[in-house]
């Protein structure tokens, strides 16, 4: 019965996936990328040391998706285009959190009519120039910027906190999961939907790509579990 039971357990404990090894020079990068910058983190994220571990969970795959793949995103001509068209022009990943302009665009419009979020974040929806094309050129200013990428990444915490303020999580792992497929997918999205997010394995390369893949949300998890403590000292 011993035997069996070790049997089970040593095969389950290989059936997790060592993201470290497999991500190899870009999950160092990005481990790397947050140490350096954990003055910043503080700075932005606040003191509450277990909420900050969090919120970098939900991120840090797209900072290794950015290790990965900084050399070939050349932005400059998208940027031109959602300057002057708009989101439905163009929309695109941009910087360590890969946040796209419609993300930023739809948590202003969240906090705008929030009550409860509006005099919090009000630096995050408001703007000295007035024409919408203006606040799109100060937008992509602000996204571009880690100290902003940072700012947004609190305010989506509080949005989710605030959206789901009913549901509760047995484990933190279960809440890093929810908060990091409504982060990789659609914050706006019904709850079973965003749950449904958590078993895609289409990170990092996207849908329609035949290389091998990975749960967005399991690699979230992995970080939170195994080196969020490097960054942050978990109470």
């Amino acid at each position: 019965m011993r035997i069996i039971v070790f049997i089970f357990f040593f095969y389950i404990f290989n059936l997790s996936n060592n993201y470290r090894k497999i991500f190899d020079n870009s999950y160092n990068n990005a481990l790397e990328f947050l140490k350096n910058n954990q003055s910043l983190i503080k700075d932005e994220l606040g003191d509450n040391n277990y909420e900050n571990s969090i919120k970098l969970s939900l991120v840090f795959p797209e900072l290794i998706r950015y290790s990965m793949f900084k050399d070939l995103l050349e932005t400059t001509a998208l940027e031109l285009m959602y300057v002057n068209y708009g989101k439905d022009v163009a929309n695109f990943s941009i910087g360590y959190f890969q946040m796209k302009p419609s993300f930023i665009e739809e948590m202003e419009n969240y906090i705008e009519t929030s009550k409860k979020l509006r005099n919090k974040f009000y630096n995050i929806s408001n703007y000295e120039v007035i024409t919408d094309k203006e606040k799109r050129k100060v937008r992509i200013i602000r996204i571009k910027s880690l100290k902003w990428q940072l700012r947004y990444l609190n305010c989506f915490y509080s949005i989710m906190t605030d959206r789901f303020e009913e549901k509760t999580y047995k484990k933190t792992s279960k809440k890093i999961r929810f908060y990091s497929s409504a982060y990789y997918h659609d914050f706006l999205a019904p709850e079973n939907e965003i749950h449904l997010w958590e078993k895609k394995t289409i990170f990092p390369y996207g849908m329609l790509n035949s290389n091998k893949q990975y749960s967005y949300t399991d690699l979230a998890v992995y970080f939170y579990k195994n080196h969020s403590k490097e960054i942050v000292s978990t109470q």
